[in-house]
Order: C-alpha cells, then sequence, then structure tokens
C-alpha cells in the first residue's frame, strides 16, 4: 500500500519499531537460549560446459523459433516461418510457393524433417516439397544452414533446411484454434500432447479452406500429424513421426504471380486444378553413442488443366508418383576438446510420372535413383572462444530414367498415322570426395569472425 501523505509514512515507520521492539522482548524472555545448529558442507563446484558444435555454426545457421509468430495468428504454413531468414525469398507462382535459399529453388537444397532426408526427386510438374505438409504448430524449430555447412549433410548447392517436431509435454494439453475472415477464409487446429511414464506424444490436425483472391486461386487442404517417443534410460530413446496432407487447389489464372516454362496463364480456363497427397514417417534410436533412423516419403499429384482454345470438356492430365526411402546412420563421441563424428546415409528414389495430351496421345516416364553418402568430422574447441571444425565427405548417386515417348493416335502422329515417338533412355553416375572446414572466433559476446569453405555436390534430379 501507498501511502500518498507524510502521516502515513509515520504510521508505516511506527509500526516497524514496535515490531522490532516485540522481537527484542521476545528474545529475552527465552528465545535467546535456543541456538541453531550450523553444519558446513563440503564445498559445492559448478562447471558449465559449451555445447559442442554451437560456436561453429552460430554464424551460418539461423535458428526460426516459431511460438512468437504462432501464437500471434501470423503464419498458415512453414514458408510463413521461413520468410524470418534473411537468406531465403519466398515467392507465389503457378504451382504455388517457391522457397528460394541463396538465389536457389527447393530442389537445389536439402529437406531434412528431424535429421532425415525428405523426398526430393525434383520439380517434374511438382514442387520438390510440399511446404504445407507439416503443420506449424507441430515445429519446434527451424535450422537454415546457407552454404557449405556441416559435412554430416550433403546433396546440396543452396545450403540446408532442417524442421524439427515438437516433443510431447509433461501435463496433458490440449488446444483448439480457428479462424474467419475474407473470401471465406476458414481455418481449423486441434492438437493433443502429453506424456505417461516413459512415453509422450504429440498429436493434431489441420483444416483449411479458401475461396479465390486471384483467378481460380481456390483452396481446400488438411493433415495429421503424430509424433512421439518412449525414453529407455541409460540405452537412450527412440522418436517416431508420421505424418499425412491433402490438397486441391486451383491454377491461377492471375497476371500478378511469377510464371514458369510450364504454364502460360492466359491459356488456362476456370477450373482448372491439382490434388496432391503427401505421407511419410520415420523412427529414429537415439543415445551417448550412435543415432540411427530409417524414413519415407510419398508424394502424389494429380494435374487437371484446361485450355480456353480447346474444345468444351477437353483437359489435360499430368499425375505423378514419387518414393522415397533412406535409412542414415551416425557415431558421435566427444572427449577433452574434440567432438568426433562419423556416420553414412542412403536414400533411393523412385519417380513415375504420366502425361495424357488430348488430341495427341499419352507418355509414360520413369526414374531411379540411388544416392549414397558418408562423412567424417571433427570439431576442436582450440581455445574457449576459437573453434575449427573439420570434415569430409563422399558423395556417390546413380540415375536412370527412361521415357515411353509419345503414343500417338491417329493422324496426330507427326509424318504417319500413328505410333511411338520420342523413346529416350540413359543412365548416368558420378561420385566425389569434399572436404569441409570452419574456422570460428568470437573474441566477445557480441562479436564474431569466422571463415568456412570447402566443396559441394549435388545429384541431378529428374526434371535435370
Amino acid at each position: 500500500m501507498i501511502f500518498d501523505h507524510k502521516e502515513g509514512n509515520h504510521v508505516n515507520l511506527l509500526a516497524i519499531l514496535l515490531c522490532v521492539l516485540a522481537l527484542l522482548i521476545a528474545s529475552e524472555d527465552g528465545w535467546a537460549d535456543e541456538r541453531v545448529k550450523v553444519q558446513e558442507l563440503p564445498p559445492l563446484e559448478v562447471t558449465g560446459k559449451r555445447v559442442k558444435g554451437l560456436l561453429r555454426n552460430e554464424l551460418t545457421t539461423n535458428t526460426i523459433n516459431p511460438e512468437a509468430k504462432i501464437e500471434a495468428g501470423e503464419t498458415n504454413d512453414i514458408t510463413d516461418l521461413l520468410k524470418e531468414s534473411q537468406s531465403i525469398l519466398v515467392q507465389d507462382s503457378s504451382y504455388g510457393k517457391k522457397v528460394f535459399l541463396r538465389g536457389l529453388e527447393d530442389q537445389n537444397m536439402r529437406i531434412l524433417i528431424n535429421g532425415m532426408p525428405v523426398g526430393q526427386m525434383g520439380k517434374y510438374y511438382a514442387r520438390s516439397f510440399e511446404w504445407e505438409t507439416i503443420p506449424v504448430d507441430a515445429i519446434e524449430r527451424i535450422d537454415v544452414t546457407k552454404g557449405v555447412g556441416s559435412a554430416e549433410y550433403g546433396n546440396t548447392l543452396a545450403g540446408t533446411i532442417n524442421i524439427i517436431t515438437k516433443r510431447g509435454t509433461k501435463r496433458l494439453k490440449t488446444r483448439l484454434k480457428g479462424s474467419y475472415g475474407r473470401f471465406y477464409d476458414g481455418k481449423a487446429t486441434l492438437t493433443n500432447s502429453g506424456s505417461y511414464g516413459p512415453l509422450d506424444w504429440f498429436i493434431g490436425g489441420s483444416y483449411h479452406t479458401r475461396d479465390e483472391y486471384l483467378k481460380n486461386n481456390d483452396l481446400e487442404d488438411a493433415n495429421g500429424f503424430l509424433s512421439g517417443g518412449i525414453d529407455l534410460g541409460d540405452l537412450g530413446e527412440i522418436r517416431f513421426l508420421g505424418y499425412g496432407y491433402h490438397k486441391n487447389e486451383g491454377y491461377v489464372l492471375d497476371d500478378r504471380v511469377a510464371w514458369n516454362i510450364w504454364s502460360e496463364a492466359r491459356d488456362y480456363a476456370s477450373g482448372s486444378d491439382f490434388t496432391l497427397d503427401n505421407a511419410g514417417g520415420e523412427i529414429i534410436y537415439l543415445s551417448k553413442l550412435i543415432d540411427i533412423g530409417v524414413s519415407c516419403s510419398n508424394q502424389k499429384r494429380n494435374s487437371n488443366p484446361e485450355k480456353e482454345n480447346w474444345k468444351k470438356g477437353d483437359t489435360s492430365d499430368y499425375d505423378s508418383d514419387f518414393d522415397t526411402p533412406a535409412v542414415r546412420c551416425k557415431i558421435h563421441h566427444s572427449f577433452g576438446p574434440h567432438t568426433l563424428s562419423l556416420g553414412g546415409e542412403y536414400t533411393y528414389g523412385d519417380a513415375d510420372a504420366d502425361w495424357e495430351y488430348y488430341n495427341k496421345g499419352k507418355e509414360h516416364v520413369d526414374f531411379k535413383q540411388d544416392l549414397w553418402g558418408a562423412f567424417f568430422e571433427d570439431s576442436w574447441d582450440i581455445l574457449p572462444r576459437l573453434n575449427l571444425t573439420v570434415g569430409v565427405r563422399y558423395d556417390d548417386f546413380r540415375n536412370r530414367i527412361k521415357d515411353s515417348g509419345i503414343k500417338y493416335t491417329g493422324a496426330t502422329a507427326p509424318g504417319s498415322g500413328g505410333g511411338t515417338h520420342g523413346v529416350f533412355e540413359d543412365r548416368i553416375s558420378d561420385h566425389q570426395w569434399s572436404p569441409r572446414y570452419t574456422l570460428t572466433y568470437k573474441p566477445l559476446d557480441d562479436v564474431s569472425l569466422y571463415f568456412t569453405g570447402g566443396r559441394i555436390f549435388k545429384a541431378p534430379t529428374i526434371a535435370d
């Protein structure tokens, strides 16, 4: 309580003096003989140890924490979070949002979920990764590494985007969120998180619908998500993840978006749309010595564009089906100022694409890829503020592609009444050793200097 007058201050002072006097009298009446035994404890030594790798990564890796933006209702998908990184540009296109890292599109970067690679078969009438697949409410953070980065991650020209998902909360927690706005834009999200004994979980889903605010860009999508873990004590832990996503979106007919070589907005007719389904999962074992993970992702797309100059009801049809299972292993150990890591990974790519050209014919393409990688890295704290990280990576790929050609019908075949034209088949392979190094010095808490270099390697995609 605050008194505005001097009389109030005098009352407070008098009350304090009376309390002190009462305590003195009480001690004289018998409390003075009471002794408090004080036992001296041995000195407690508190030491701190910096997380290995933090100093060397803090300048080349930007960590995005989504909590503040999610609570403020500013996010619809991962691309809204990625805009927080100065190295990333997000642009609307005729096939949805395109993400650029250091000026290169997503098929030229490495996309990971909890460190495990996801499907990156390339943009053959499809995006390399559908950014709405993982709901923003399920994301703990996003690590964006530009350029060469650690030897642990390869097959990239632009850098790495690692999406880290949330763990279950200690107390049971359920959240329901919803919003409604212009253009009949409605969103709803439901999540549940908790733990029971050694088990924790985070489960949820979202639904989004929107009428067009540009010509023909109406949208309806939904996703589901399950993340969990089992604590094995001294043996480590097992983490698991499963997700699914479905979207139906119209082809934009508006000139205010960035077009690509595959589409011409003025030739499309209202009603052109595509459906896309993404599904995947992963299981990861983590311990003090070794990490092992297995993952698989699938993307299916069905495109149905219509054009103004075609007959009523005529459409072109494109279907694609991409499967990318992967396995990864990493051994890590720290001793003294050194942190060593040794590991490898394998990703198999299996893509099928079918075209149906109305009044022309059909075409089928098969694409297969074997992608191997191995790495060794040493992070050495030379001084408390000086770190040298040296590593080497080996990459190898095997690509096989087969195009059945266009099977023409009737008089549409060039120079004949039918047949197959444009058959193509090819196999390519290559490998490379890529040394990498980073020297980081932090003279002051707010000042950091670093020098990094090395080689990078990227296997060609189906579009390449």
